[in-house]
């Protein structure tokens, strides 16, 4: 009993602690010094404060990661960590030390500049304790649902896509929330003269069991939501249609807000680069939330995204930066008198952004409009010398920015420091120098010395500095990415493959790193498993008309005419005019001639969708002489009814037609070589199904073969009369008649 009080003890501290920090990061305001927990206790006293943080800060550094040096009071975290993470209790069969633990690890994760395989595995362990204790009726509906959304944007932070999609679904269904897009009729001008039909999100609860106990709120202490001054936009759509319709009267509840956040952000994520309709969508679903304002969280949250969405808008972009500054007002003008442990509801399960990132996005604002001093301020001030290097290098003020680093370099030398320093001057010495300061742990200064490598196309030299970033911290996408890159220059194809596998195992949406995966395999001749990649690809983005393009010719090369087939159809879609002879001839080919297919069976069983992929195309591509032989041939291949056959042999009369439009076809030889082999090609399929025909279609297409026939043979004779190869070609054509 005494080893559990202790525990529950240990958590309690470790709560409060990161409560602190993330108030001290987050929410606001900040601690006043003298109140800070270290200095509790009256041995502290004497330790140094900013010594004392520098500590805490470099202990906070994994993965050869080191930790944002300005977030305010690290020491609560690193407490934090210590409970959390160096005297976890596993064995708990309690839900809210897991749940601690959680937070924990977006907090620590939102220090870092990349992803933190250690944080990973802490998440892992997490999502596998709730998985275990999810099951009981005794945890409170809010809690379950909470969990889930913080889970599940974690799992997209890590690459996990497909299970956060089914964490935020889980989510939804907990709430007891129904929720989609559907039409209202409104207008959203000042000038519309009709009401058109407008998108909003159609909410019903599907229980009203405690619809009554609603949360009193103090819309005071909320963010204001700037409103919308432009001189033909409505700051609110006026909508024609009763509220109780669609929902609009419901008064939602703060975790209810976060399940629709939560729910708008995994909309965004599943339909990303479908354009501007996705922008109205996820508007939707943000309006909806501001429309009931609930918690000091959920209104930033959603002031937030409503931000971005709008930031392309040049009719609301001056809204988004006033609504941006406000919110960074909310966190630098926050007193002690605010009531901090509210605005600390519901955070992490909105995955909330520390006070950095938001001001770092202000920043991007300023750049957007022009106003590059105002960036730089922002970002110098902040000491994110990576946006301040890129906008100085924009500006081609790039010793400016060597200027500002070498000065804090005087004032204390760091190897993150250096690192910046080797961006800015490309020179290799910096990054060896950052990479022998943190005695082989800054993963930073070997990989952008990999980069810098590779961009000087000193691909092989380049592979070793990959490897020892990697082996700090693997868990770099873009890196393994690169050094996949940088081993297909070097025709390190094993290697690359690797690499790109790794890269495919970490994020599997990723369908750069398939299309390349399959690349690889090829080259190594592996073409069975660059068909496998290619399928993963294909997945990961249907609109990508070079995956399909790939997927053809492996496809048809591995005997998987069905898939092959299937993606000369999805480029027809997207191309609209789309044509490989090569592969057209071996897919005619093997149908006719019932080849054997990877799976066993015979290719023949693809005839009918063959066929119908040659009327798609003959009806694009016109001209192609090829297609519409090949077409005559599978034709006569599995029919001798006169229709089909009539229909056939007039395909090989297009096709002739089609080998002689340019009004110098005659002048290439070897182009004329291949006309007459058609021609006798033509003239032996009338000899052998004109027989088959009516005696007057018959005629009429003999007629019509002749007329081609005297025209080529006519042309060939003028030009190439003393050419004994062409004249014994022609000879065979003028020997055979029809009849």
């Amino acid at each position: 009993m005494e080893s559990f009080t202790i525990k529950v003890q240990l958590h309690d501290v470790g709560n409060t602690a990161l409560k602190l920090f993330t108030k001290n990061n987050w929410t606001g305001p900040r601690c006043d010094e003298n109140k800070l927990l270290f200095k509790l206790k009256p041995q502290l006293q004497s330790i140094n404060l900013n010594i004392f943080r520098k500590n805490a800060v470099n202990a906070l550094g994994i993965d050869g990661q080191t930790a944002y040096k300005l977030c305010y009071a690290p020491e609560y975290l690193y407490l934090a960590r210590i409970i959390f993470v160096e005297l976890k209790d596993s064995s708990s069969l309690l839900l809210l030390p897991f749940v601690s633990r959680l937070r924990y690890v977006r907090a620590h994760q939102a220090l870092l500049e990349e992803r933190s395989a250690s944080l990973k595995s802490i998440f892992k362990e997490c999502v596998e304790a709730f998985s275990e204790r999810f099951k009981s009726d005794l945890i409170p509906k809010v809690l379950k649902v909470n969990c889930l959304l913080q889970i599940g944007y974690l799992e997209y932070f890590y690459y996990e896509s497909s299970l956060a999609r089914e964490n935020f679904m889980e989510a939804v269904k907990q709430s007891g929330l129904k929720c989609e897009l559907t039409g209202v009729m409104g207008k959203r001008t000042r000038f519309q003269t009709s009401e058109k039909s407008q998108l909003v999100l159609k909410i019903k609860r599907l229980s009203d069991d405690d619809e009554d106990n609603m949360p009193v709120i103090d819309l005071s202490a909320l963010p204001i939501d700037c409103q919308l001054n432009d001189e033909a936009v409505l700051d609110k759509m006026n909508l024609l249609e009763n509220e109780k319709e669609y929902g609009g009267d419901i008064n939602l509840k703060p975790h209810e807000s976060a399940v629709i956040l939560g729910l708008c952000f995994n909309h965004r994520k599943v339909r990303e680069g479908q354009g501007d309709i996705i922008k109205e969508e996820c508007l939707a679903y943000v309006q909806r939330v501001l429309k009931s304002p609930s918690c000091w969280a959920v209104q930033y949250k959603a002031l937030l995204m409503r931000t971005d969405w709008e930031s392309d808008s040049m009719r609301r972009v001056e809204r988004s930066i006033a609504q941006l500054e406000h919110l960074v007002s909310q966190y630098l003008k926050a007193s002690e008198e605010t009531d901090w442990e509210s605005r600390l509801h519901y955070v992490y399960c909105l995955n909330l952004p520390p006070i950095w990132e938001v001001e770092k996005e202000l920043a991007y604002f300023f750049l957007q409009l022009g106003s590059t001093n105002a960036a730089l301020d922002v970002f110098i001030r902040l000491e994110l010398w990576e946006d301040a290097i890129k906008t100085y290098q924009k500006m081609g003020r790039v010793g400016k920015a060597e200027e500002i680093i070498r000065k804090c370099l005087e004032e204390e030398e760091t190897p993150l420091l250096y690192s910046f320093l080797g961006d800015v001057t490309n020179e290799e010495e910096h990054y060896l120098k950052a990479w022998e300061m943190s005695n082989g742990k800054l993963a930073r200064a070997m990989r952008n010395l990999a980069l810098l490598r590779v961009h000087r196309r000193k691909f092989k030299e380049s592979l070793d500095c990959f490897k020892k970033a990697l082996n700090i911290n693997f868990l770099q996408v873009g890196v393994w990415f690169s050094y996949g890159c940088a081993c297909m220059a070097s025709e390190e194809f094993e290697e690359g493959s690797r690499a790109f596998r790794t890269c495919v195992q970490i994020d599997s949406d990723n369908f750069e790193a398939w299309a390349n995966l399959t690349n690889c395999y090829i080259r190594l001749k592996k073409k069975d498993r660059a068909f496998s990649a290619l399928q993963e690809a294909i997945k990961c983005d249907y609109e990508n008309w070079r995956l399909w393009e790939n997927m053809l010719w492996v496809a048809t090369d591995v005997s998987e005419f069905d898939w092959a087939i299937t993606a000369w159809n999805r480029l027809l879609d997207l191309k609209e005019r789309y044509v490989d002879t090569g592969v057209l001839v071996i897919l005619v080919r093997a149908a006719i001639e019932k080849l054997p297919t990877k799976s066993g069976k015979q290719a023949s069983n693809y005839i009918p969708k063959l066929a119908v992929l040659f009327g798609r195309l003959i009806s694009k591509v016109t001209t192609d002489g090829l297609v519409w032989r090949k077409y005559g041939e599978l034709l006569l291949s599995v029919s001798d009814s006169a229709v089909d056959v009539d229909r056939a042999l007039q395909y090989y009369v297009k096709a002739l037609n089609c080998d002689t439009q340019k009004s110098d076809w005659y002048r290439d030889r070897e182009a004329c070589k291949i006309v007459l082999e058609a021609v006798l090609d033509t003239l032996s399929v009338f000899d052998s199904y004109a027989k088959l025909m009516e005696e007057n279609e018959r005629k009429q297409r003999n007629f019509a073969a002749e007329v081609v026939i005297k025209r080529i043979v006519s042309a060939v004779n003028k030009d190439y009369s003393s050419d004994e190869e062409i004249q014994e070609l022609a000879s065979k054509v003028s020997y055979v008649s029809l009849e």
